[in-house]
């Protein structure tokens, strides 16, 4: 009886301190294998292979290969979200991995998710054969993540001389990892944000990245800065947004793909951003010169909804932000976001420039034919005509204090005329039957 009730003791402490993990094998019939990776910086190989090194501590059938050539990023890496949502605690804060290298160097694993992304390297200590790396995630017990991001070669950055000079070949597997719960698709939006109501001249519109507006041309959305967020265009309710899936931080290089063209925006008082996200818990926006100085503005979030936030410049330029240099944007933060009609616009130039509506008289106003415009103290300079998103759908030059605008080929809906004087800008309703 001593000896059962001995025995029932040794499996109930066992238990109670067998690990909350799982091991990721790459075998047919057990965990990893047709999950989606993403290889990176630049373009290393990343492959599920036979065993090509069966032997020693790993007689597994199925490894990974992973190729880091001399073109890729010392951190060249694969990461992947097909393991799910995990909290670590004191049962699952040990994450291992079998590698197989033919030299020395960092072993990286790094996890993002809701909390702020975490990265331990653990060098191999032999080479050419296969060896058992330990991480210990203790201190971030408590954190939960979704991502997971393997850099198996990770060659010391940023050291002259320590870049990778041959292209390494090496071998992963069997990844001890925290049990975690898939969390499925993620809701995404499925409305457009509300269409931009800012003059594009008189408030002097400045437009990075909206159908509003008429964009900087040359912007490069997603530059190589080192990123894991996955970067889409997507399109909702036939209006494109931009993506971050995963999102640790992105940036935008305005009017360039290479680095961003300084532009002046001193002559505008905001930035204009409409987000929406599933589940973001931080977000911040980066408005950025060519100094080494950066600050963030603190995006307010609601989940499930979009989000029209006009972020004052003075935030940035009290930051010690130079607005005569600004050259790129920046995003970081968690989770899944959505973005939509970046732009710069002055906010009280409107009223300084606008002239009395009541001098501009339209007839006949609906109309199917045309729409005639006086305006009885000032010379009409221009006219250009938006649909109600904003975009211009007519323009005119008449230099007369009268002009007939024809609306034959318009469809049928509300309009509105930007009146450019020399008096200043105004707008008017203009309906088409």
């Amino acid at each position: 009886m001593k000896k059962i009730t001995l025995l029932f003791t040794l499996l109930t402490v066992s238990l109670g301190f067998s690990q909350s993990s799982h091991t990721i094998d790459f075998e047919p019939a057990g965990t990893g294998s047709g999950w989606s990776w993403t290889a990176s910086d630049n373009a290393p190989s990343f492959m599920e292979i036979s065993n090509p090194v069966s032997g020693g501590i790993n007689t597994s059938a199925t490894v990974v290969e992973f190729i880091a050539y001399t073109t890729d990023q010392n951190w060249a890496l694969c990461w992947t979200d097909d393991d799910g949502e995990f909290t670590f605690d004191a049962t699952n804060s040990t994450v291992k991995i079998m590698v197989y290298k033919p030299t020395i160097s960092n072993v990286a694993i790094k996890f993002e998710g809701l909390s702020p992304a975490i990265e331990i390297n653990v060098a191999n200590t032999v080479v050419n054969q296969w060896e058992e790396l330990t991480f210990d995630f203790s201190a971030q017990i408590g954190n939960t993540y979704s991502r997971l991001i393997i850099i198996p070669d990770f060659v010391t950055p940023y050291v002259t001389g320590q870049d990778r000079t041959t292209n390494n070949t090496l071998y992963f597997d069997n990844i001890v990892l925290p049990d975690g719960t898939p969390t499925g698709p993620l809701p995404a939006p499925t409305t457009a944000p509300a269409a931009p109501t800012h003059d594009a001249t008189a408030n002097q519109v400045m437009s990075i990245y909206s159908e509003a507006y008429t964009d900087l041309a040359g912007s490069n959305f997603n530059p190589g800065w080192g990123q894991s967020t996955a970067f889409s265009f997507e399109t909702i309710a036939s209006n494109e947004v931009i993506k971050y899936g995963g999102l640790n931080y992105q940036g935008t290089n305005l009017g360039s793909t290479d680095g961003g063209v300084p532009q002046d925006v001193t002559a505008q008082t905001h930035l204009h951003v409409d987000f929406w996200t599933p589940n973001s818990t931080a977000l911040n926006f980066y408005v950025l010169d060519q100094s080494a100085g950066e600050i963030g503005y603190a995006l307010p979030i609601s989940t499930e909804t979009w989000v029209s936030v006009d972020i004052p410049l003075s935030f940035f330029s009290t930051g010690g932000e130079n607005l005569a240099d600004v050259h790129q944007f920046k995003v970081d933060g968690n989770g899944t976001v959505y973005f939509d009609n970046w732009y710069f616009y002055n906010e009280t130039a409107l009223s300084a420039e606008k002239f009395d509506v009541s001098d501009v008289k339209v007839y006949p106003n609906p109309s199917q034919e045309v729409w005639n415009i006086k305006v009885n103290t000032t010379i009409i300079n221009s006219i250009k005509v938006l649909d109600v998103l904003g975009k211009q759908v007519l323009t005119l030059a008449p230099d007369s204090s009268e002009v007939t605008i024809n609306a034959s080929s318009l469809k049928s809906g509300l309009y509105f005329a930007q009146i450019n004087t020399d008096n200043g800008t105004s707008s008017v309703k203009l309906i088409k039957k």
